[in-house]
């Protein structure tokens, strides 16, 4: 595994693992050899079939149909390209979290303290194109 899908493992992992489940329903959970996960399906939290989705885009509407009925599948390539947009400035983020991801992009996750906020943040640009909840 490169150092880039190291980190990539790494972020999914911490979000996966610390909480981003107020704004997503994970599932398919794919784990490689040392337990780090590689894949996962996101689907919109709906906890009531017959009331609007809890968690919706800020621009006014419901998640993409697309979404709702098939979910989002997120591959260490995903996260790789989001930390590459958040970084590189495409993505609007609090100035203290783009620090924490230009550091995960120059010294990876071993040399970097990536907080669950960050993981969150860029496991929502992976799969929304931008950090809605944060």
């Amino acid at each position: 595994m490169t150092k880039a899908d190291q980190t990539a493992a790494d972020v999914l992992t911490i979000a996966v693992e610390s909480g981003i489940g107020y704004w997503c329903l994970v599932t398919d959970v794919q784990r490689d050899a040392d337990r780090k996960v590689v894949v996962v399906t996101v689907h919109e939290i709906v906890p009531d079939p017959d009331k609007e989705p809890v968690a919706t885009i800020t621009t006014g509407g419901p998640f993409p149909e697309f979404y709702k009925r098939d979910g989002v599948r997120i591959t260490l390539t995903e996260i790789k390209q989001a930390i590459r947009e958040i970084t590189y400035g495409q993505v609007q983020l609090h100035a203290a979290r783009r620090a924490i991801v230009a550091d995960l992009l120059r010294n990876g996750s071993d040399g970097t303290d990536c907080s669950a906020g960050a993981a969150d943040d860029i496991v929502q640009v992976a799969v929304l194109g931008q950090p809605i909840y944060s």
